[in-house]
């Protein structure tokens, strides 16, 4: 669970979309059963420059609109990629922007 006091110590991500991670190199898995990460713009993020472009570790928990990585790290989601909301309008039609991305059973559904 993601706690109140631990959303003021977040990276920001804009221009975000769900992605698998490169590493991730296995045939033999189901396509729902694949990790998924995001991919993005980072605001401020301390490993690197002020604008960053990154691939996270796969999402771990998601509250709202923060979301924690496996790495440990939390984001806060800022504006979606444009593409990327193209294809969610055409396939997911009850989305919804305050609770973008849902994990069942590990997975990411939006």
């Amino acid at each position: 669970m993601i706690r109140d006091e631990e959303k003021r110590n977040y990276i920001k991500l804009n221009n975000w979309s769900i992605t698998t991670h490169p590493s991730f190199n296995n045939e033999w898995v189901a396509p729902e059963a694949i990790p998924k990460s995001l991919r993005g713009k980072a605001i401020n993020h301390p490993k690197g420059p002020k604008e960053w472009e990154v691939i996270t570790s796969s999402v771990k928990e998601v509250c709202g609109r923060y979301v924690r990585t496996r790495s440990g790290t939390l984001y806060k989601l800022g504006p979606i990629k444009k593409e990327y909301k193209k294809w969610i309008d055409k396939n997911y039609k009850n989305w919804d922007w305050r609770n973008p991305i849902k994990l069942i059973w590990g997975t990411i559904w939006k």
